[in-house]
């Protein structure tokens, strides 16, 4: 029987000019991106006649996954009593996190709130340490709560141009992927000793992150793995925590088995046995790559979410269950691997 968390209240604080003006860059963006689109469209026009239908690419078949490719199945699902739901974590007791705006709460294996707690704002991403510290990624800063949910610390990222992305920690080291400064800061558990990972270095043979838009995940796998996404490379790169890039791989294909479009995958999740869960926007589909990047399969394709779901957060537990935040539905999706 879990114990019940006892909750605590934190402030809130408004966000800095900063953070808005990297969400306005991003949009900018997002629209620039629209306006090449379009611009690809009018300059297949000649004197107002079109090509013609043998020239439009037909997308819509790779939004139809084989059921063979389909190695998963839904096993539960829940909706967390927290508002506008947004990242999901794992404890070490395979508990389940649930953040979203101004709210946090816990939840046992049976799915029952175990703790909940306000937060200062809307949380982009969690990590839970091995200590029960929950750490709590906003826009611009990390809060630390302790396993009795009571405020412990806070600092800011990455000044003005800061955009908090994703979280994780292990072994006393705290990595924040910050797409607004297109780097990862690793600090220790209060955010002291800050220092970069992935940044351009064209002498070590570092070509930097490419991000359009705001997504940029990281996670630790095996013991001293750190696992980041270039997203727009559709890249996995692994580092030792000390920053130095040990390998990587990387799939582009429209093919169902890679990541095509912008900015994906946009989440991962390293399982116990060192595979990776995915998920994408534009295709919205879950997938399960092999520790060495092979694909594996399917675990949940377009037909099971909403046309504009984006933001698919998720997470592991320790018998390789699949954790899925589906902000679109708010509900937490669990899904299990066939052969287990």
């Amino acid at each position: 029987m879990v114990s019940t968390i006892k909750p605590a209240v934190i402030e809130g604080t408004r966000l800095r000019g900063g953070s808005a003006k990297v969400a306005v860059q991003i949009a900018v963006l997002a629209a620039v991106a629209a306006g090449v689109v379009l611009f690809a469209r009018l300059a297949a026009r000649d004197g107002g006649r079109t090509l013609g239908a043998n020239f439009e690419y037909d997308i819509s078949a790779h939004s139809v996954i084989d059921p063979s490719l389909i190695i998963a199945d839904e096993a539960a699902l829940f909706s967390p009593a927290v508002k506008s739901p947004s990242c999901v974590a794992v404890d070490g007791m395979d508990r389940v996190w649930v953040g979203g705006a101004g709210e946090l709460a816990a939840y046992d294996t049976e799915w029952r709130e175990v703790g909940r707690c306000a937060i200062g704002g809307a949380a982009r991403c969690l990590a839970v340490s091995e200590s029960g510290d929950v750490f709590i990624g906003f826009s611009n800063r990390v809060d630390v709560l302790d396993s009795n949910l009571l405020f412990k610390t806070s600092w800011k990222v990455g000044g003005e141009r800061a955009f908090v992305t994703s979280i994780a920690v292990d072994e006393g080291a705290v990595f924040v992927a910050d797409a607004g400064n297109r780097t990862v800061w690793r600090t220790g558990p209060s955010g002291e000793g800050a220092a970069r990972i992935g940044d351009r270095d064209e002498a070590a043979g570092e070509k930097g992150f490419v991000i359009p838009s705001p997504y940029f995940d990281l996670a630790v796998g095996r013991p001293g793995e750190l696992w980041v996404v270039d997203p727009g490379r559709h890249e996995l790169r692994n580092y030792t925590y000390e920053g130095r890039r040990r390998a990587s791989w990387a799939n582009s294909s429209m093919g169902v088995e890679g990541f095509c479009g912008c900015c994906n995958p946009t989440h991962i999740a390293v399982r116990p046995d060192g595979s990776f869960v995915t998920s994408e926007k534009g295709f919205v589909r879950v997938k399960i790559y092999d520790p060495a990047g092979n694909f594996r399969g399917v675990v949940a394709g377009p037909d099971m979410f909403e046309d504009h779901a984006r933001g698919l957060d998720l997470a592991s537990d320790s018998s390789g269950r699949i954790f899925v935040l589906d902000p679109a539905r708010e509900q937490v999706r669990v899904f299990v691997e066939k052969d287990r």
